[in-house]
């Protein structure tokens, strides 16, 4: 880093980018709900883990307990809210999968526009 510029300006560039996401992030996550925030992240994995070649159901697979660190709540509250969406018919869950069944409503609880 000391002999190349070009490598420190890039590194900056990019620590500064992961530096706006993550004050975004913190913003969304001071200023909406829990329901809003789960399904924000519900949201956010099911597009990390999509294929682009296979339509089939994206299945996430994480633990309550990770996805409440996620959400930044209790895993009582998760376990709640993914049981009403699946009563909503938003998702539906296999032990500790969950498949998304309508993005379209779950984009709409996440308050996303």
């Amino acid at each position: 880093m000391e002999r190349s510029e070009i490598l420190s300006r890039r590194l900056l560039r990019t620590l500064s980018h992961e530096f706006v996401v993550l004050v975004n992030s913190l913003t969304v996550a001071s200023r909406r709900p829990v329901r809003e925030r789960l399904a924000l992240q519900l949201i956010v994995v099911r597009e990390k883990y999509k294929s682009e070649t296979n339509n089939s159901p994206v299945e996430i697979n994480l633990s309550r307990d990770d996805l409440a660190s996620l959400v930044g709540t209790a895993r009582e509250n998760v376990v709640r809210i993914l049981s009403e969406f699946k009563e909503e018919g938003i998702l539906s869950t296999r032990g500790r999968k969950i498949m998304v069944r309508d993005i379209k409503r779950l984009i709409e609880v996440a308050n996303y526009k």
